[in-house]
């Protein structure tokens, strides 16, 4: 017997531990090329760290790199947004410092894309929909 989805539906999905991308990025204005990190774990659902050589890491909202693919995004320490077709530019700041990173478009887009496989976008408005119509259901 095969079941068909239920319109709506929450889709079944599987969540690994962790999802990582490793490339470089160029640091601005000289562009020195330096090798880095992005990682997402489930235990940090909506997080993704950007790890550099010296255990240097900053924890970046997920929600900013997808979105600062499109447009630019973020307030206070850290601002993703577009530089060009091929490269996403990261501002990360501190009370002494402004750092900018830029990362290949192709690797900050692949890893979102891994993410969401892992847990789509919505998850959490899908799964509040599906607890709702189950507890009110007669």
């Amino acid at each position: 017997m095969t079941r068909k989805p239920i319109p709506g539906a929450v889709r079944p999905f599987r969540v690994d531990t962790e999802v990582t991308t490793s490339t470089f990025c160029r640091l601005l204005p000289r562009r020195n090329k330096v090798p880095a990190r992005v990682t997402w774990t489930r235990d940090d659902p909506y997080a993704a760290r950007l790890a550099f050589p010296g255990k240097r890491e900053w924890v970046i909202a997920l929600a900013l790199l997808a979105e600062g693919l499109r447009d630019l995004v973020g307030e206070g320490d850290v601002r993703v947004g577009p530089f060009d077709q091929r490269w996403v530019v990261v501002n990360l700041r501190n009370a002494s410092q402004d750092a900018y990173l830029m990362l290949p478009r192709k690797a900050v887009k692949r890893f979102v894309a891994a993410v969401r496989e892992q847990v789509p976008p919505n998850i959490d408005t899908l799964i509040a929909a599906e607890l709702r119509d189950l507890l009110t259901a007669d």
